[in-house]
């Protein structure tokens, strides 16, 4: 059992292409300072890391650059986050400490209009625990047997 590498979609690619660009913006637009943060582990949790691609005093920021308005769909609908994303954005804050979240999603065509859908996410307690708990089942029954063997 062992890492593979993912190959790049485009999608990743133009991510990691305007990540920085979108986090200049979202600094503009909200009058905050980000700070570049890399893998945060938790003691009580140790099968399990959070890396946003920001952090600020109140908040851990997460950036999504999709390629098409369509592809918007699958972050946000109806000003909602989407579960997938909600659950990483909870277990970032609750891996450092915030009780605050900047979920920021670039618009397809963010290179011209430099426009972004920026959502505030509030902590909630009891759902990242319910998500901790879930993971911390699935280790123990999916992943640590085959460590075992």
């Amino acid at each position: 059992m062992g890492a593979i590498k993912l190959k790049d979609t485009e999608a990743m690619k133009r991510g990691r292409l305007l990540e920085n660009q979108v986090l200049k913006r979202v600094e503009l637009l909200m009058q905050i300072k980000i700070k570049k943060c890399g893998l945060k582990l938790h003691s009580k949790y140790p099968i399990m890391g959070a890396s946003p691609d920001g952090v600020t005093e109140e908040y851990v920021i997460e950036v999504k650059c999709p390629l098409t308005d369509k592809a918007m769909s699958q972050y946000i609908k109806d000003n909602q986050i989407s579960l997938k994303y909600k659950a990483q954005v909870q277990l970032q804050m609750h891996f450092y400490n915030k009780s605050k979240a900047l979920f920021c999603v670039a618009a397809s065509d963010f290179e011209t209009t430099t426009n972004i859908n920026i959502i505030e996410v509030k902590y909630e307690k009891e759902f990242c625990e319910e998500i901790l708990n879930k993971c911390t089942l699935f280790w123990s029954n999916a992943i640590f047997p085959l460590l075992y063997k």
